[in-house]
């Protein structure tokens, strides 16, 4: 099971970013879509959620499907709560008490429960990053985007959000579709691994990786491997 997306072209002017692209999103895993600024990967998701139209090519099996998008910027609602943030995604699909029960569920995964009455003014930037990825997840789509969930976290807030979006993840296996131009993120999450070539943007390689997200690790010699290719790629 599998979205495809066929022949996709887009131009900003004289700018060709997408010429007769083409590539495969499988169903309930993550694929990440890696590359340098500038290569595309942003104009891919908002092609993808209905932002952007493009000049042409299709996209087959993605037009019927509830999507949510997690943006650079967490865009809380500033006036509200963790818990009404999460809560208001919900609003005309779940009762008052509906809602209720599912952000409790949410910001307990996400290990947010004593802070459900903070406003995103008092919380640190690791925490605000998890309530928009628990926001997020809450939204009943069948498909997620992400563009680069994780940039501007040092180490230990990234591993704490990481942390975080896999216990959500592997809730319910959402189709998720993330870019980044981190190596790293790519690995650590990625099931299938799009490098993209500069522009118009092409796929470069292609990688897949069977290992379960929780049980990777650098130190592991098939992630070391994919490593090293993909910073050899990004050389050239």
């Amino acid at each position: 099971m599998e979205y495809k997306i066929q022949n996709l072209e887009k131009s900003y002017g004289k700018l060709n970013v997408f010429k007769n692209f083409t590539m495969r999103i499988p169903k309930s895993k993550i694929t990440c879509i890696l590359g340098p600024s500038g290569c595309g990967k942003t104009t891919l998701l908002n092609i993808l959620s209905g932002i952007l139209q493009p000049d042409s090519g299709s996209i087959l099996g993605i037009e019927k499907q509830t999507i949510s998008y997690l943006f650079q910027e967490p865009r809380l609602l500033d006036w509200k709560t963790v818990r009404g943030n999460i809560e208001f995604v919900l609003k005309g699909t779940h009762s008052k008490k509906e809602r209720h029960a599912l952000a409790s569920k949410y910001i307990r995964i996400v290990g947010l429960q004593n802070f459900e009455d903070y406003y995103p003014s008092q919380l640190s930037g690791g925490m605000i990053q998890r309530v928009a990825i628990a926001r997020a997840f809450a939204y009943p789509s069948e498909i997620l985007l992400m563009d680069e969930p994780f940039k501007g976290l040092d180490i230990h807030m990234k591993k704490s959000v990481m942390h975080a979006f896999i216990n959500l993840w592997e809730k319910d296996l959402r189709t998720v579709l993330f870019v980044t131009h981190d190596i790293e993120d790519a690995v650590s999450l990625g099931d299938e691994i799009y490098l993209l070539s500069s522009l118009p943007a092409q796929i470069r390689k292609h990688f897949t990786i069977h290992i379960p997200q929780r049980h990777r690790s650098e130190t592991l010699p098939q992630i070391q491997e994919i490593i090293a290719q993909i910073r050899k790629e990004f050389e050239k």
